[in-house]
């Protein structure tokens, strides 16, 4: 699915799978606002969502981005190295610049079966910007986000109450924010639920 030159941009309840490159493809021009929401993005060889400028001499700026209530399920496939749901622009010129984004409510599992992929969210080569961002309410598999911003640095983060399902502990492997939870596949009768209790990065879960 591709979107080439438009400026205010809706995809809603969309059923995308077994795509041979990018599940969902978005070259904007300037614009006030891209929604992405309610979708399926499935079995893409490609990440599951590409966003970069279309005029390939000059970039773009979108006010508003908002990526919600999605599931995205086994993207990447032919991809070693990335398991990434949203890449921004590779270069300086075709890169996108966004004043806020949310992403919520999505669920994502690991996309590559590369053992060593990195589990990745976002990913921009170190262009494009994100001014203000609220991450929360997400739902992540085994092996995915321990960081959704990889070369991007906002100015105003905000983590919400993600969750997270794996094996083994999470403790010193799972980075999130005081308040995620983590349900252990492997667990015993007291080491299923932890909660993220204190401190910063992958330290601070409690087994409850």
């Amino acid at each position: 699915m591709q979107f080439d030159g438009a400026y205010n941009i809706e995809i809603r309840g969309n059923t995308i799978s077994k795509i041979r490159q990018e599940g969902i493809r978005i070259q904007p021009v300037n614009g006030d606002y891209l929604i992405v929401s309610d979708n399926l993005i499935s079995e893409t060889n490609d990440v599951a969502m590409y966003i970069v400028s279309l005029n390939q001499a000059a970039a773009a700026a979108v006010t508003d981005v908002k990526i919600n209530n999605n599931i995205f399920t086994k993207n990447c496939l032919t991809l070693s190295t990335k398991a990434v749901v949203l890449y921004t622009g590779n270069n300086a010129t075709s890169a996108l610049t966004i004043s806020q984004m949310q992403f919520s409510g999505n669920t994502v599992s690991k996309g590559s079966t590369s053992a060593t992929a990195d589990p990745l969210l976002m990913y921009n080569d170190g262009f494009g910007a994100i001014t203000k961002f609220d991450h929360s309410n997400n739902i992540y598999a085994s092996g995915v986000a321990a960081n959704p911003l990889y070369n991007m640095t906002p100015s105003l983060i905000t983590n919400g109450s993600n969750s997270f399902r794996g094996t083994g502990t999470p403790e010193g492997v799972v980075t999130a924010s005081i308040g995620a939870m983590y349900l252990r596949t492997d667990g015993g009768a007291t080491t299923t639920l932890y909660i993220k209790t204190s401190g910063t990065g992958n330290i601070g879960w409690t087994a409850k």
